[in-house]
């Protein structure tokens, strides 16, 4: 959950519940990790400029964030934190997504990637090659300027599959939105030998027995 408690917000909920500072990916702007601005009294984004929230609405947000912090499980923590942010919009701005950067087309283009290269596969998994289109497409160069390019040139990844799952929803959301689970990877392949590929530095393999690559300095021959 790298990027859940930022600037501000996180010193002061890290502060009050005597938790953790959390790291922050640098790759995503400012704009789009802001989240609960109720943390702290100071940076609250009321809906009702006539209104204070109550020191009861603060700590019952602070309190359910700290519940979930102990959820390991990564999809079902996203789950009720959505449901915190749901519950509280009638106080705050909720924090942007990818619904607020990218277009229903280009969503649904990345879902269908992550549909058919993860099918059936775990909720870490659909995250993982959904940050690789994410990363590519924060890059562009090579891999494209658009969504579209960057998952349909050269034909990069499969994207058969229409029908798409919940799981693969919000994978995709939790990719853009709250964590890297590559580490800034921007490259996967399944084979026997995960560490044979000229131009590319082996980082791990996933639970579906996807191999991930950053780019090695010089010519990526890919």
């Amino acid at each position: 959950m790298k990027k859940i408690l930022l600037l501000l917000n996180i010193f002061g909920m890290a502060v009050y519940l005597n938790m953790p500072i959390l790291k922050v990916d640098e790759k995503f702007s400012e704009e789009n990790m802001q989240v609960l601005s109720c943390i702290e009294t100071s940076s609250f984004a009321l809906k009702n400029a006539e209104s204070e929230p109550t020191e009861f609405v603060i700590q019952e947000a602070q309190r359910k964030m700290y519940d979930i912090s102990t959820i390991e499980n990564k999809e079902q923590w996203f789950i009720a934190y959505k449901k915190i942010i749901d519950e509280f919009r009638y106080v705050i701005d909720p924090p942007l997504t990818i619904y607020d950067y990218f277009t229903d087309e280009e969503i649904y283009l990345i879902q269908r990637a992550v549909e058919t290269e993860c099918y059936d596969q775990d909720f870490i998994s659909k995250c993982n090659v959904a940050n690789i289109i994410i990363n590519r497409f924060e890059i562009g160069k090579e891999f494209g300027d658009t969504i579209k390019e960057v998952i349909t040139k050269e034909n990069q990844f499969a994207y058969w599959r229409k029908d798409i799952t919940e799981s693969t929803i919000l994978a995709v959301e939790y990719a853009y939105q709250i964590e890297d689970t590559t580490d800034g990877c921007i490259a996967f392949r399944s084979d026997e030998k995960p560490n044979e590929w000229y131009g590319w530095e082996y980082v791990f393999t996933d639970s579906s027995g996807h191999h991930f690559y950053r780019e090695k300095k010089g010519e990526i021959d890919g």
